[in-house]
């Protein structure tokens, strides 16, 4: 929640296009509430509900992708 989260929050719905890259790293981060990994569903309701995305970028190495 450092960087641009919140410049994207304060700005969400005044920006023309919002494009968001989700990479390697950050798919192994885990829900505090879960303690697993962050689910596909839980990305995008963060991307497009806080940050405003319009579109979502995944990292080859997103696991839903190699199904």
């Amino acid at each position: 929640m450092k960087n641009s989260y919140p410049f994207f929050n304060k700005y969400k719905g005044k920006l023309s296009y919002v494009g968001l890259a989700v990479q390697e790293p950050t798919l192994s981060d885990k829900n505090p509430a879960t303690k697993k990994p962050f689910t596909k569903e839980e990305f995008t309701a963060f991307a497009q509900g806080y940050l405003g995305a319009d579109v979502i970028f995944w990292s080859t190495a997103t696991p839903w992708l190699k199904k």
